[in-house]
């Protein structure tokens, strides 16, 4: 439990390395926000969000508005009441009702857990990875913006298609990496929609090439068709934009949409819950990984202990921000916004 004296919201801006296309805008440049919590110590944490998000995810500035006009206020309130204290366990019920509050509450949640952490001296990962850390000795690589790193044997290449250009993408990467290297492509589910016929002559040439996967390539909430393609063709599927809950979690097992899972903790509700996710992936013997959305360092620390629980068994999203960030955002921290004493 923490006790708060103040608590603050702070903002910066960053460019991304390069501009990205995805399926669902381009970026070129974000805002970052973090919050700091001054208790016993002082803690920090990053409001995850995007600009221009994918289908069912928050704006960032939602995820902001909630934060300033709901949950702070709600927070400072509760602190000033006797015998009441924070913790991050009590984040995720009292607040997460919708997708901007689900966003909310994984800041809130990373803020009082680095709190903890500290006050406790037990490490985010040991916490996280339930006392039996471990992490794949391999991480993914999106090829579109990050500095190409030399890749390991266990390491995956990831790169952002559309219909239009999946079948000239994959084989230039193709052509670009060994066989061995697997290569994701992520539609953020800009196949839906496709005839059979138009999904064939993806599919078919896919298959083809070798060692290709494919992310979300339909609606998030089209478990049935992600079931139907993985039993027509031989490409691994795997969900991100779907994976909003540990319910929706054991449909996709249910019903045998996806060879595998990349969480976002953001999505899930926080680190916590995500956590819990992991454990459920364990028991259903379903690969997972963690998804990153362009963090800055402190949002990618999150997903960096996460991807210590046993359950991961996926490259994920873990390397360092300025790969695809110009400079280290943490030490750019801005100017003050919502502030509580």
């Amino acid at each position: 439990m923490t006790a708060l004296r103040r608590l603050s919201l702070r903002a910066a801006d960053v460019r991304m390395r390069k501009d990205i296309e995805t399926a669902h805008g381009k970026h070129q440049g974000r805002p970052l926000y973090f919050l700091e919590l001054e208790g016993d110590v002082i803690s920090r944490a990053e409001v995850i969000g995007l600009d221009q998000p994918p289908s069912g995810d928050p704006q960032l500035s939602a995820v902001i508005e909630t934060l300033r006009s709901k949950i702070l206020p709600t927070i400072v309130q509760r602190s000033i009441a006797p015998r009441i204290a924070l913790s991050a366990e009590g984040i995720h019920p009292s607040f997460n009702a919708d997708p901007a509050s689900s966003f909310a509450c994984h800041a809130i949640e990373a803020l009082l857990l680095d709190h903890w952490s500290q006050e406790s001296g037990i490490s985010l990962i040991t916490r996280l990875s339930r006392g039996e850390p471990q992490i794949v000795q391999g991480r993914t690589w999106l090829s579109d913006i990050q500095v190409q790193p030399i890749l390991g044997p266990q390491d995956r290449v990831r790169a952002k298609v559309d219909p239009f250009n999946i079948l000239d993408r994959a084989q230039a990467l193709r052509n670009s990496f060994p066989d061995t290297t697997e290569i994701t492509l992520d539609a953020n589910a800009s196949l839906t929609g496709l005839r059979d016929k138009e999904l064939e002559g993806i599919m078919k040439p896919l298959e083809e090439l070798g060692n290709i996967s494919l992310e979300q390539p339909l609606a998030r909430q089209d478990l049935v068709g992600h079931a139907e393609l993985r039993a027509k063709y031989e490409l691994p599927i795997y969900l991100d934009e779907t994976l909003s809950s540990i319910g929706v979690l054991r449909s996709v097992a249910r019903y045998g949409s996806a060879d595998g899972v990349l969480l976002k903790p953001a999505r899930m509700g926080g680190a916590l819950t995500t956590a819990q996710a992991l454990d459920e992936c364990r028991k259903l013997g379903l690969a997972a990984g963690l998804g990153g959305m362009f963090e800055g360092s402190l949002g990618r620390c999150v997903n960096q202990a996460l991807a210590h629980h046993p359950a991961v068994s996926l490259a994920s999203d873990i390397g360092a921000a300025s790969e695809y960030l110009l400079g280290d955002p943490f030490y750019a921290l801005g100017k003050p916004g919502l502030e509580g004493d």
